[in-house]
């Protein structure tokens, strides 16, 4: 299902994906991440700052859960998009670190993300 909805970047799709993993209560929600990640990427394209940090902020919370590998090719994804449009970036730079600042004060566990998501994006 995942990968359909990534084809076909079907919002409802990823957001259906997150309830069955909200709702079964599994241990890593690695769809949930995905899922949050690519519908980060499709409201950033789409230029939608407030749905873009919703499941932004939702990725980034659950970053630190998933393994490195998975952190990193959805961390290149969204890199890639936010490095496409020169006008957005700044915009998307700033909120990006004042919504992983908040986030920080909620959970230290994000504290290495912020400092490592931070430069990279905002290079």
């Amino acid at each position: 299902q995942y990968y359909e909805a990534k084809n076909d970047k079907d919002i409802e799709k990823f957001e259906q994906l997150i309830n069955i993993e909200n709702d079964n209560n599994t241990g890593i929600k690695e769809y949930s991440f995905k899922s949050h990640c690519q519908l980060a990427i499709i409201y950033l394209e789409r230029k939608d700052k407030e749905n873009f940090l919703k499941n932004f902020s939702e990725y980034i919370i659950l970053y630190p859960k998933m393994h490195q590998n998975d952190q990193t090719d959805t961390m290149n994804e969204l890199f890639q998009i936010i490095s496409l449009d020169n006008d957005f970036h700044y915009e998307i730079c700033l909120s990006i670190i004042d919504k992983m600042n908040e986030l920080r004060n909620k959970d230290k566990s994000i504290e290495k993300e912020l400092l490592t998501l931070g430069t990279r994006f905002c290079n």
